[in-house]
């Protein structure tokens, strides 16, 4: 038997485990994706002002006004606030280096590219590194910077829910500055209370090298928020399914449990990922075996020789990636899944495309026929 057609069977038998493989993999994803939503379809909305012992261990939905433990103060430039969420952001007038390149003609007529560097003063809330070019454009050190303060014990009603989830939430609220907040600051400087944030220096009209702008932005208390866990005496805990724990989720706003779980925490899955690029990589070699008897279709002038032109490597390339998300596509629209169509719709795509592109380069490769 010639090689390259023991090859091919070896690709016949590589591609039925491959795709056997990769079909299996995908009907647990989507079994799993369904039993999911099923759960979370079950979950019991609860009021957030009062707690059911009945509900002990239960997959709860609460909607309810998000508070904190208390009060969040900034320890720099003495601002308090009765909010779930307290960032500061701080600013520095710093030298900014840039250098700029001009063509020179010498006397001689010869013409050279000369570099100058160009320092001017910016805002930034990021330390720009200077002093290695120049010691008298070194920018100071920031005495304090950028900082976020989240409530420690949130709750969303009665429910105590994990802080973590609460630095998630981005309805940032600007905070005016007050001149009795900027007269408390004890920062050894002078602090002037404009507009929206604090400045820090001796004059807000002529400002200086290492002079601050301090603002503050809050997420206020009583925002309304959703969220999904296992009622755990007063707190929202992980629930468990099939053996995976999945943490309690929160968004802003009034949603369903489904909602909530897809903006929460990513749920890791390494193991059904590793099967689908472990299953991608076989069916593409075994495309790669399947297509070596079309070596001796070279000389054709037709399609197939084009193909056979155009290398088996990409040509592989291509069968492997879009015939497995066909598949998976066809699969999840079994199961009611519709976001299958669109994984066909992609498969077709990178199919119709990437055979086009290879028949191209296989004919720009066509033999010279004689006159």
């Amino acid at each position: 038997m010639p090689p390259d057609v023991r090859n091919a069977l070896a690709g016949l038998l590589l591609a039925a485990g491959a795709f056997a493989l990769f079909g299996w993999n995908e009907h647990r994803i989507v079994d799993r994706e369904n039993a999911l939503e099923a759960l979370l379809d079950s979950a019991i909305p609860v009021r957030g002002d009062a707690i059911d012992d009945g509900l002990e261990g239960k997959l709860v939905l609460v909607q309810g006004p998000l508070r904190g433990s208390g009060p969040l103060r900034d320890g720099k430039v003495p601002y308090e606030a009765t909010a779930v969420r307290l960032r500061r952001t701080v600013q520095m007038y710093q030298w900014e280096t840039r250098v700029e390149k001009r063509e020179e003609t010498a006397p001689d007529g010869t013409k050279r590219t000369v570099e100058s560097e160009i320092f001017t003063r910016v805002w930034s809330e990021e330390p720009i590194e200077t002093s290695g070019r120049d010691a008298s454009h070194a920018n100071p050190e920031f005495p304090f910077e950028t900082a976020t303060f989240d409530a420690e014990a949130p709750r969303v009603g009665s429910y105590r829910v994990p802080a973590e989830l609460v630095s998630a939430i981005d309805a940032w609220q600007a905070v005016p500055a007050v001149d009795a907040v900027a007269g408390r600051a004890r920062l050894g400087r002078p602090v002037f209370a404009k507009g929206t944030y604090y400045f820090v220096g001796e004059d807000p009209d002529a400002p200086q090298v290492g002079d601050l702008r301090v603002a503050h932005q809050i997420v206020p208390e009583g925002i309304t928020v959703s969220a999904i866990g296992k009622q755990a005496g007063h707190a929202l805990a992980a629930f468990e399914f099939r053996g995976e724990l999945i943490e309690p989720s929160l968004l802003e706003g009034e949603h369903g449990a489904r909602e909530i779980y897809q903006a929460g925490p990513a749920s890791s899955r390494p193991l059904a990922w590793v099967a689908r690029v472990a299953s991608v990589v076989l069916v593409c070699l075994a495309f790669f075996l399947l297509l070596g008897p079309f070596v001796r279709l070279r000389e054709r002038q037709d399609v197939l020789g084009d193909l056979a032109r155009a290398g088996a490597v990409l040509t592989s390339l291509v069968l492997g990636l879009s015939i497995p998300l066909v598949v998976a596509g066809a699969i999840w629209i079994a199961a009611g899944q519709y976001l299958g169509i669109g994984l066909v719709v992609l498969g077709v795509g990178i199919l119709a495309l990437g055979i086009r592109g290879r028949v191209a380069a296989g004919r720009a490769r066509r033999p010279k026929i004689a006159a």
